[in-house]
């Protein structure tokens, strides 16, 4: 795979490795083997999340403490052959989406344990998980400037944070000669998503987050990149209820028949070339993070890149701006 610039020494693959099932969902051994694969594939971005698995004692920090298993029966050098990209900051499993903890003391606990479950000394790509609006960025980019200082962070991401935020936050940091967010997370995919069928606190591409980031041209790491499979159960009349309520509209529709379309052209499967699209994007880099349970699908999903498809021929409502 090739490597894309996110900051100073920091250079990812074109895919990340979504981790969220891993322990939990998917055996130990089995993340170990998709870990193994993935970076004999060229891929080094591992996304996982101090919340991901995190359940009641002791099955906390599951995803984590998977990856730090893997680390630790690896020879030391593994570490370098991989960027840790983990995210804090999240609301407490059991509680509202609306109770962020974005607190200097929070971020700075969920730092700490990140660390001591992957059993590292530091985070490559360290992201906060949500965002609270309530709270003055000015504050979060000064903890999150002391987390880079320590060394516990190497670069700084932000997940489900809107436009105007990351903006504010990276102009006072350039005023005060503070680390910047050099890349972000969000919810994209050639699928377009019924908002009123989600999270309302995850942010969905849209013609104000894409305009910012093709002027920003801020490295974009793409969650929900496979749609959950939206096209391929279109094709099998498999659909479940999730996806029919989260995906069924008439861009999807017709998306679906011009997908359908290239991969009878082109000889690709219909998330590969789902995957394709995203990484075609003229405007910003995308690194689309593949949630995959097995090897099949790891395999499959790898097979979406390496090649280019016409962005523009597919509908979407951000591809006019």
């Amino acid at each position: 795979m090739k490597k894309i610039k996110i900051t100073e020494g920091i250079y990812a693959s074109e895919l990340a490795l979504g981790t969220a099932s891993f322990g939990t969902g998917i055996s130990e051994e089995e993340s170990f083997d998709l870990i193994d694969r993935f970076i004999e594939l060229g891929g080094n971005v591992l996304d996982t999340a101090h919340v991901y698995g995190d359940f009641a004692p002791p099955r906390r920090h599951v995803s984590e403490k998977t990856i730090g298993k893997w680390l630790k029966q690896k020879p030391a050098s593994a570490r370098k052959d991989v960027l840790i990209a983990t995210k804090g900051a999240h609301p407490l499993p059991g509680t509202p989406m609306t109770m962020p903890r974005l607190s200097k003391a929070e971020i700075e606990e969920d730092i700490n344990g990140s660390l001591k479950c992957l059993g590292v000394d530091y985070i490559d790509i360290y992201w906060l998980h949500r965002d609270d609006t309530r709270r003055e960025v000015e504050e979060i980019m000064e903890t999150l400037a002391g987390l880079v200082k320590s060394g516990k962070a190497r670069c700084l991401g932000v997940s489900n944070w809107r436009a105007e935020r990351i903006k504010a936050a990276n102009d006072y940091a350039e005023k005060n000669s503070l680390p910047k967010i050099y890349t972000s997370q969000i919810e994209y995919s050639l699928a377009q998503v019924n908002l009123d069928a989600i999270d309302n606190t995850l942010v969905v591409m849209d013609e104000i987050e894409f305009a910012f980031y093709r002027d920003a041209k801020m490295p974009v790491f793409a969650f929900t990149a496979q749609a959950k499979g939206y096209f391929d159960k279109l094709a099998a009349d498999k659909l479940t209820e999730m996806t029919i309520k989260r995906y069924t509209n008439d861009i999807n529709s017709r998306n679906f028949e011009i997908l359908k379309r290239l991969s009878e052209s082109n000889g690709r499967g219909l998330t590969q070339n789902s995957i394709a699209w995203l990484r075609s994007n003229p405007c910003f880099d995308v690194i689309p993070i593949i949630g995959c349970r097995n090897l099949t699908q790891l395999e499959d999903s790898v097979g979406g890149i390496g090649y280019k498809i016409d962005f523009a021929e597919f509908e979407s409502v951000f591809q006019k701006v």
